[in-house]
């Protein structure tokens, strides 16, 4: 029985948290459970920002592209593939750096999508 000397609210604080604690197994699956929640979600946002960055700027290249010398067999210029395949490795590399911290930097169309 407490003491008439400890305060009302200390006495309900008790009250209240003996009994909704949660034990160590219930805590460690809910910390789990939202690192993998938090490492999905990071890695579909990666993965989209990733391409949309990638597929502007391949349209951008193709939309802008007027040189038709020195083409390969789809009619565009050497350089053109080149700025295409330089705006790729860039948006990955942007896209890696901003959120290896949350998923690793893991970045695989084919995996985020199943």
């Amino acid at each position: 029985m407490p003491s008439e000397r400890e305060p009302l609210l200390s006495r309900a604080n008790n009250l209240l948290t003996s009994h909704d604690t949660p034990t160590a197994s219930e805590d460690s699956l809910w910390v789990t459970a939202r690192g993998h929640v938090v490492a999905a979600s990071g890695e579909l946002l990666g993965t989209t920002l990733f391409l949309f960055y990638a597929f502007a700027t391949h349209l951008m290249a193709v939309t802008q592209a007027h040189e038709k010398k020195h083409s390969n067999h789809d009619g565009l210029a050497s350089q053109t593939i080149v700025f295409i395949s330089l705006g790729y490795g860039f948006s990955l590399l942007v896209n890696a750096w901003i959120f290896y911290r949350v998923c690793g930097g893991l970045f695989n169309p084919a995996v985020s999508q199943s």
